[in-house]
């Protein structure tokens, strides 16, 4: 239909009738996750829904119906190549180029007519994802302008460092020159290794370990970009708490599973059942269950009864606030909790 219109590679959407759609915006790996909130939301609102999928990934064939393709690198070489080429890009660029397309526009007017609502499903949720700027459209999930600042590692460490809450002693290095001169007094403290991170660096991406001074020779991930350093602990768990969270009031804990990390940072997925003891799966689901104020939870609780090395602690945070005016009050109320589970642990551990 739009196959010849600016970047779309495949569209494919056949409406049916008395069924509200709500669009998916991300790559192809998550999309399985869309039956789940189609019937969530089936149940909610008591009518049929369904979802068209907006994918960057380029494939021989896809596993449903209701699918719109776009990917511009991929477009520019299959026109060189005459073959078809699948692209990765990366989230931001690609949520910028969806909001940006006359196709996803007029799709919306058009789903718009039908029903009077649109909901939007991000991957991740981004300052380029501009399509709930559109009346009527509903993006689900936090504003892409908060997520982007909170997913700053470094911005989430400076805000906790001058608080009661456990964190990683780090090093803040203005670019890679200054990494190395840091670095360079840190190696008879640190024996066990360096961690080095960009603020925005997940699964091993825009991060690594160096365990030497050679190490960081041709490491240089962007000249001019922020660098933190920090005291790479070796451990041997990595459980993660799998749910969702849908309000302070209900979460709902799917599973604990182990993350398979390689090279110590690296995240190349997770194994369940974890091989972890009964009473620590327990212990981690109850800490992501426990009875919260404001909507915060704590997952990932990681100290010495997960066979960490002694002395070491990694706390996740992720809070729910309810709007932008309570997010301070909600992230204070998260600090608070984190200290009463560490209380609570040490105290039924002493």
């Amino acid at each position: 239909m739009y196959a010849e219109e600016e970047d779309i590679l495949y569209y494919d959407f056949n409406p049916e009738p008395d069924t509200e759609y709500f669009l998916y915006v991300g790559e192809l790996k998550t999309d399985c996750l869309n039956p789940f909130l189609r019937d969530a939301l089936s149940r909610i609102f008591d009518k049929k829904f369904d979802f068209i999928s907006i994918l960057p990934d380029v494939m021989a064939c896809y596993p449903h119906r209701n699918i719109l393709v776009i990917n511009p690198l991929s477009r520019e070489l299959i026109k060189k190549n005459g073959c078809k080429v699948s692209c990765r890009l990366t989230n931001r660029y690609f949520n910028r180029r969806v909001s940006e397309s006359r196709t996803v526009y007029t799709l919306i007017q058009e789903l718009l007519k039908r029903q009077n609502r649109l909901f939007v499903h991000v991957f991740e949720s981004v300052p380029e994802m501009t399509l709930n700027r559109n009346p009527g459209v509903i993006l689900l999930g936090p504003d892409g302008e908060i997520a982007h600042l909170w997913n700053n590692k470094l911005h989430q460490l400076q805000v906790l460092q001058n608080t009661s809450v456990p964190v990683i002693d780090f090093r803040v290095c203005a670019g890679y020159t200054e990494l190395l001169q840091v670095t360079d007094s840190l190696w008879d403290e640190w024996d066990r290794g360096i961690f080095i991170s960009e603020p925005y660096s997940a699964a091993g991406m825009n991060s690594f370990i160096a365990f030497c001074a050679g190490d960081l020779e041709g490491r240089e991930l962007f000249a001019d970009s922020m660098y933190f350093a920090s005291k790479y602990i070796p451990h041997i768990s990595d459980p993660t708490v799998l749910g969702v969270v849908a309000n302070g009031d209900d979460v709902f804990i799917a599973a604990v599973a182990d993350q398979d990390i390689e090279g110590g940072n690296t995240f190349k997925g997770s194994v369940f059942p974890s091989a972890l003891p009964p009473a620590i799966q327990k212990e981690l689901k109850e800490v992501a269950c426990n009875k919260m104020e404001h909507g915060v939870i704590v997952m990932e609780h990681l100290g010495q009864g997960l066979q960490a090395e002694p002395g070491s602690f990694v706390g996740r945070i992720a809070a729910v606030s309810r709007r932008r005016d309570f997010l301070e009050e909600d992230i204070q109320a998260g600090k608070e909790l984190l200290r009463k589970s560490i209380k609570i642990r040490d105290d039924n551990e002493s």
